[in-house]
């Protein structure tokens, strides 16, 4: 984990948690590819199993070079190619939505901004007015064997705390 400070103006600074795994490898290419043989298999399936109904409604001289499986190819088919593709989401949906990055934006006077990168690019935003803020809370929890440090939010009308650098916090804990 790397922190970066950066300053807006005289008063906004950002604090951010940025994953050292996140940093010398750009995954876009990778995840790009994955959900291209996803959509493209799903579509092969969708083709399958749509192309009797449509055959009937299509012109006979494209039945020639169009073959159509009989039921138990099409069952086949699909049934090889969906475990495949299920195991590829679940794939790629638990290495595209680690968290890569964590920032706590603090502006006086106005509030505090939570935000949450993942390492597909998608970014998650909290934004906490400064008026509905009763407390911030630097607090230690002690497990069996570490003492972890972390910044929370009282917040009006939540039932729990606001933390910062939710996950970013654990990842630290483990180095």
């Amino acid at each position: 984990m790397d922190l970066r400070i950066t300053n807006y103006g005289t008063d906004a600074r950002e604090y951010a948690l940025v994953s050292k795994v996140s940093q010398p490898h750009d995954y876009s290419a990778l995840l790009a590819m994955i959900s291209l043989v996803i959509n493209t298999a799903f579509c092969m399936v969708v083709c399958i199993m749509a192309m009797p109904v449509l055959r009937g409604r299509m012109d006979p001289k494209y039945h020639e070079w169009l073959p159509i499986l009989d039921a138990d190819d099409r069952h086949f088919v699909t049934w090889s190619i969906l475990p495949v593709l299920v195991v590829i989401f679940i794939v790629k949906t638990s290495f595209a939505t680690k968290v890569v990055e964590e920032s706590l934006l603090v502006i006086p006077q106005i509030g505090v901004q939570l935000r949450k990168k993942q390492r597909n690019g998608h970014e998650t935003f909290m934004f906490i007015e400064a008026t509905r803020i009763k407390a911030v809370v630097i607090n230690e929890a002690i497990s069996f064997s570490d003492v972890i440090y972390y910044l929370a939010f009282l917040v009006e009308d939540e039932h729990k705390m606001v933390l910062a650098f939710e996950v970013c916090r654990r990842d630290c804990a483990k180095h």
